[in-house]
């Protein structure tokens, strides 16, 4: 190996730290934030694989979702069939003549004009509310029925403002019939979608 003068060996060694710090600087500069980048795209990477991977399985249940939607659309559907619309009382002495029609000794002479309005219970419920007004007539325990068996079958329905009174008796009427008169709520069926 030749020698190197002093100065020279010291533009030497300075040449090798300015290169050195150099390379160090572009690799601090350059190559950190590039790997920083490459982390951050990574994470990025990660974090929409997990996302696609849950819309994955979303999508798989996709027909059971929709199953269950036409199964609850058909079940209200079946609910909503009875429910009030169009003709209120003609749907109201209807419904009801042919609900009593196995209860003999019960007998609805009067029924009124329904008052529609809102259902004040829950905000923005999607159903009105018909109010009738029935009066008649009937055995105790023949009402009873009645009333428990009406609302058991009509899951819509709610009777209120229930009276009852001892029948105006005349000589052939029975003296253990009652009259009553109550209220019907019924829920009504919206229309349009």
């Amino acid at each position: 190996m030749n020698k190197l003068s002093k100065q020279k060996r010291d533009q030497l060694i300075m040449v090798t730290i300015g290169a050195i710090v150099v390379c160090g600087a572009l690799w601090y500069l350059l190559i950190t934030s590039l790997n920083e980048n490459l982390a951050a795209v990574k994470k990025q990477n990660k974090e929409l694989a997990e996302k696609i991977g849950k819309a994955e399985i979303e999508l798989k249940k996709a027909p059971q979702i929709e199953h269950d939607f036409l199964a609850s659309s058909n079940l209200l559907s079946e609910i909503e069939a009875p429910m009030p619309s169009g003709d209120m009382y003609s749907w109201v002495i209807t419904t009801i003549n042919n609900f009593k029609e196995p209860y003999k000794d019960i007998s609805i002479p009067s029924f009124s004009q329904s008052q529609v309005g809102d259902v004040e219970m829950f905000p923005s419920f999607p159903y009105k509310a018909a109010t009738f007004h029935i009066k008649g007539s009937g055995h105790y325990d023949d009402y009873g029925k009645f009333v428990a068996d009406f609302e058991n079958h009509f899951p819509f329905f709610m009777m209120e403002n229930i009276e009852l009174t001892p029948a105006h008796q005349t000589m052939s009427d029975d003296p253990e019939k009652l009259d009553f008169s109550m209220d019907i709520v019924a829920l009504v069926k919206p229309t349009g979608p």
